[in-house]
């Protein structure tokens, strides 16, 4: 990876188990500024294989580049969402079952799609110049909303619903 591996998650919804999302996480010294990239696996963890009759077995793992996100701020946190909200989805990329919350070093939330990097929505307090960084992000899924808990550096926990236009909104 380019920058220091900082998070990663392993996708829970069906039939996409093997995506793992890795968030990047590098502070500039000089600048002081936060950079972070979102990369995505498909991990193949092979088959078993035998020696003749022996009964000792190995598996030949393998990682397969998906796609990557590039010119983030750096990633603390992120989770992919579980299926079963019709709140979060993308219009070019309407598999919804590799959405990812992803919480940022700006103190924004993201949900952006791990294959094909499409925004779905973006945190309230990007707009408000949020003072704090975005530092855990835990999902809660119904079927007609999806809500983040969202915790920051200053203390504060934030919750968060997905809109069907594509925003966070405090609650």
């Amino acid at each position: 990876l380019e920058l220091h591996a900082d998070v990663a998650d392993w996708n829970p919804n069906s039939g996409f188990q093997r995506l793992l999302a890795v968030g990047t996480y590098e502070l500039d010294e000089e600048t002081r500024s936060r950079h972070g990239k979102l990369y995505t696996y498909e991990v193949d963890l092979g088959l078993d294989t035998y020696d003749g009759d022996s009964p000792t077995s190995t598996r030949n793992a393998s990682l397969r580049l998906v796609h990557t996100v590039d010119n983030l701020p750096g990633i603390f946190d992120l989770q992919f969402i579980p299926t079963g909200s019709s709140a979060v989805s993308t219009p070019s990329c309407a598999l919804s079952s590799t959405m990812v919350a992803l919480a940022l070093s700006d103190g924004t939330v993201r949900i952006v799609d791990a294959c094909c990097g499409d925004e779905a929505a973006r945190s309230v307090a990007e707009e408000a110049g949020a003072p704090a960084m975005a530092l855990f992000v835990d999902t809660l899924v119904s079927p007609d909303l999806t809500s983040l808990a969202v915790s920051y550096s200053d203390g504060c926990i934030h919750v968060l619903n997905a809109t069907p236009d594509g925003r966070l909104v405090e609650t």
